[in-house]
């Protein structure tokens, strides 16, 4: 996140961006990557989902959540088993609908967390608290809550409908043959989610060149060039040269990025849309085709 806390904590190594950052206000603040699915079920009721629950997951719920009128959550998908994106998993307990008499918790729901058969292993080998194998009823531990989650294992470039929204998952590569899902959201993939990203499979590509995106959200860590696992600014704004989005944000910046400089640099590319750095609590609303 950023403030980098090397930055924030070593007057030597502080940086114009990390200094903004402080600020609780500042566009500059970023947590871990993230998406809010907010939808309306086909009962008619509300749902709300998240992409990832990284190490920034508790702060910035504190602070963007009750904004959305979000309780709890319907259910967590994970695009890999890295800190960044799984550490938060641990206050999903305090999300989930729990009922309390005077001396238990018990939680009388299951969250459904969905990715990929390898990430589900390692998330249940790092949490095995939170997917315990008793039934939901049955759980309680004195006076403290207990989590209660299902695996549910989505296999790639199949669609599966999660609270009423379809959702497909896009093996893209994250470092070397390292496999991390992005996901395309309603069947003609109208919002595509790649927050990891240092390939894209031709195979992959060629489903993305059949979508009608309307939101690219695409990695993009250095201004500069790519790194081992991320693309930098040049690859993620080839990609979306390619798709021709009509909206793309751009996500998991380091503070090299200042948000409104290099805002109004990208404005100024004619080549790129309406693209732009993302910043924490934002809003798109898009029509998804279900």
């Amino acid at each position: 996140g950023i403030p980098n806390l090397r930055h924030a904590l070593q007057p030597a190594a502080a940086c114009a961006v990390c200094g903004d950052a402080m600020k609780v206000e500042s566009k500059n603040r970023r947590g871990n990557p993230s998406l809010l699915v907010q939808a309306q079920a086909p009962d008619g009721t509300n749902v709300a989902f998240v992409v990832d629950m990284g190490k920034t997951f508790a702060e910035r719920a504190r602070t963007i959540l009750p904004g959305r009128k979000v309780a709890g959550l319907d259910g967590v998908l994970l695009t890999h088993c890295h800190m960044d994106a799984v550490l938060g998993l641990d206050d999903l307990r305090e999300v989930q609908l729990a009922a309390a008499d005077p001396e238990v918790w018990s939680v009388r729901s299951s969250t459904p967390v969905y990715a990929s058969g390898k990430t589900l292993k390692e998330v249940q080998q790092i949490f095995p608290y939170m997917f315990p194998e008793k039934e939901p009823a049955a759980q309680s531990s004195g006076n403290r809550m207990v989590g209660m989650c299902t695996a549910n294992e989505l296999l790639p470039l199949e669609t599966t409908v999660i609270s009423g929204v379809p959702v497909t998952p896009l093996p893209v590569f994250h470092g070397g043959e390292y496999v991390c899902y992005g996901y395309a959201f309603g069947r003609r993939g109208t919002v595509v989610y790649l927050s990891d990203v240092s390939a894209v499979p031709d195979h992959v590509l060629t489903v993305l060149k059949g979508y009608d995106i309307a939101v690219l959200i695409v990695d993009a860590v250095s201004p500069e060039s790519a790194r081992y696992a991320h693309w930098g600014l040049p690859q993620a704004l080839e990609l979306i040269r390619t798709l021709r989005p009509k909206q793309g944000l751009l996500i998991g910046m380091s503070c090299e990025f200042d948000h409104d400089a290099t805002n109004a640099e990208l404005a100024r590319d004619q080549t790129i849309a309406d693209t732009q750095l993302a910043f924490d609590g934002q809003t798109v609303a898009v029509e998804l085709d279900s």
